[in-house]
């Protein structure tokens, strides 16, 4: 019986037993972290759902447990055959001191990702980590402490339990062959089970498995953050070469369905311009949610400058935007080309030369273009979508560098707004101009400078600080502007590239934060349409056809965009996030998660409006992803 206790106590069976339990608990403290971290997301959730949130997590838990142990126990097999000490042993110590190293990283770093994606990390931060300068840039010394002292905590706990519970206790070291490979097939079996996230089941363990709140924040938590990272890296290397949604309609159901959308029966556009040619100013306002505008049901004094140009401008107080980053914000509003999941058309170099842009159109019609930007152009290849586009003029931080005060992530707008002003005066005299202005003071790490000190903004009073001082060169500019002679045929587009986080905290898909202002405003409105507030629900990615037709251009090579002017165009909205797509219309809201095949909220009441809805999305992302596809 001594002999048996000694060979069981030996062998792999406890080893991988070990190892195991180390990892399902270093994973709850990297949950219980999470939920610590954001625990303003999780005040008006019930205690119970919370600690349940780590009961359910167990089986996704268990399964990246399995996968980190598959090698760990395959050596444990050869300690057992042949020797327990060296070589091996050594090895084993370095692979585990790594991934506790690499599992804290990920997992400290997603803390502070977290708060401006709100959602957990995935393959796309690939596409940052292809600039790590843009990276470094846009992170404040409050962040890299805070992520470093998340990774000392991890880390330090993870080493410290790792040594009590491994290293002191393994005592795995040869036996009996017989013993060895009975008790490797019995570890390769606790692996398995693990990794398919338990006993007989029947298909392997999702992360869907797991939800199980009405609380989207606690299904976030519930999530294993590094099984979750590499899931989605497999996903979009599967679905980067087909639709991963076509199952949802038959083809010629999808067809029907997304044409009685898109084909507008009759056009009687209500021109809202004096002029066919006007100059135009774009100021793509970075994560400028309609939160920050008064007018716009947003917090008083943050935007006064905006505030009086509603007044005279021609504003739409339901736009949603389709985009969650900034690249799908400039495909979403320059091209027509509404966000998707998981990907970004810009950041694919070999579509850049078949995705339309205003630009271009523009530049059939004798427009001179130009860019500006205080930051790197090259995040997720914006540069080389920008020379593929055709602009004439393109600034980023590399055209300021004999400016001062450069932030974080770059120059902030009194120096490229001051730099467009000068530049106007040298643009082609014989040419109208379209020129874009990407904000950039809010975003992280919003080091701009503070105007204004607002405090009811708790943890968000940043936010409130940078847009604030956004709107006041946004002021500067336009009092500089009214005393040159192109203020007089210029229009200026106000439009938000996405939303952005906001003391109100809405959650991520929820209608209140998918809502951005859109204003159009200068001295080309016609008087009548001044001061006015169009409430129909419109999508960002409709101010492509509608400006390309308010100066009745063509605009068919955007299937995707609508002409909102037009009172014939139906009032409908697409969005996706990187977990999410959803549809919104004026009798309904619908937000599907396509990871786990769930509708996770929806507005209507009535079965014949739901399922209207939801085949409108079905259709439109089968289309919108055939598209993608075949560019």
């Amino acid at each position: 019986m001594d002999q048996l206790r000694k060979n069981l106590f030996q062998s792999n069976i406890v080893f991988t037993l070990q190892l195991f339990l180390f990892w399902v608990l270093f994973f709850g403290l990297c949950r219980s972290i999470f939920i610590l971290h954001n625990w303003d997301a999780f005040e008006t959730v019930p205690n119970d759902e919370i600690f349940k949130s780590f009961w359910k997590a167990l089986p996704l838990d268990a399964s990246a447990s399995g996968y980190l142990i598959i090698i760990p126990t395959v050596l444990g097999l050869f300690m057992n055959l042949f020797a327990g000490e060296g070589t091996i042993k050594k090895f084993l110590l370095f692979y585990h001191l790594f991934l506790i190293g690499l599992i804290s990283l990920m997992c400290s770093a997603e803390l502070s990702l977290f708060d401006e994606w709100q959602s957990r990390l995935n393959y796309r931060v690939l596409d940052y980590l292809a600039n790590p300068g843009l990276i470094i840039d846009s992170l404040s010394s409050g962040i890299i402490i805070t992520t470093s002292l998340y990774f000392c905590l991890l880390y330090f706990s993870g080493r410290w339990v790792f040594h009590q519970l491994i290293k002191r206790k393994a005592r795995i070291s040869k036996i009996a062959w017989p013993w060895a490979l009975s008790s490797f097939l019995v570890a390769g079996f606790i692996i398995a089970s693990a990794m398919r996230g338990g006993l007989l089941r029947a298909i392997p363990i999702s992360q869907s498995d797991v939800y199980f709140s009405q609380n989207a924040i606690v299904n976030t938590a519930t999530i294993n953050g590094p099984w979750g990272f590499f899931q989605s890296i497999e996903n979009n290397a599967q679905t980067s070469s087909r639709n991963r949604f076509s199952h949802y309609l038959k083809p010629e159901e999808a067809n029907e369905i997304f044409h009685s959308l898109v084909d507008i029966p009759k056009d009687t556009t209500i021109y809202l311009f004096q002029q066919d040619r006007p100059n135009i100013v774009f100021f793509l306002l970075e994560s400028f949610t309609s939160d920050l505008i008064e007018p716009l049901g947003g917090f008083p004094e943050v935007s006064p400058n905006l505030n009086e140009i509603i007044k005279e401008g021609y504003t739409f107080s339901n736009c949603i935007t389709s985009a969650s980053r900034t690249d799908q914000g400039i495909s979403a509003t320059q091209s027509g080309y509404p966000a998707q999941p998981m990907t970004s058309i810009i950041g694919q170099l070999s579509k850049h030369k078949n995705l339309p842009s205003i630009t271009q159109e523009l530049k059939k019609e004798n427009y001179f273009s130009a860019f500006y930007y205080g930051g790197q152009l090259s995040y997720v290849n914006i540069k080389a979508w920008l020379y593929t586009s055709g602009w004439d003029h393109i600034v980023d931080q590399a055209n300021l560098k004999e400016y001062p005060n450069k932030g974080g992530l770059g120059y902030h707008e009194e120096v490229y707004f001051q730099k467009f002003l000068e530049d106007v005066d040298q643009y082609p005299k014989d040419q109208p101009f379209y020129t874009l202005l990407l904000s950039i003071s809010t975003h992280q790490p919003y080091d701009q400078k503070s105007l204004r000190n607002f405090q009811y903004g708790k943890d968000r009073n940043q936010i409130l600080d940078a847009a604030h001082y956004t709107d006041h060169q946004i002021g500067k500019l336009l009092e500089a502007a009214r005393e040159k002679d192109w203020y007089d045929n210029t229009i200026f587009v106000f439009l938000a590239d996405h939303s952005g986080i906001t003391p109100r905290h809405w959650p991520l898909d929820s209608y209140q934060h998918r809502l951005i202002p859109w204003i159009f405003y200068g001295e080309p409105l016609k008087r009548e349409f001044r001061g006015k507030m169009n409430e129909q629900l419109v999508s960002q990615v409709d101010v492509t056809q509608t400006l390309l037709k308010q100066l009745k251009i063509d605009s068919d090579r955007y299937p995707f965009s609508k002409n909102v002017m037009n009172p014939y165009s139906p009032q409908y909205a697409y969005f996706s996030s990187q977990e999410h797509i959803g549809w919104a219309c004026p009798e309904d809201y619908l937000v599907y998660d396509f990871r786990t095949n769930r509708i996770t909220y929806q507005k209507t009441t009535q079965d014949s409006i739901a399922s209207r809805s939801q085949n409108y999305l079905k259709s439109y992302i089968i289309k919108l992803k055939d598209d993608y596809l075949n560019r």
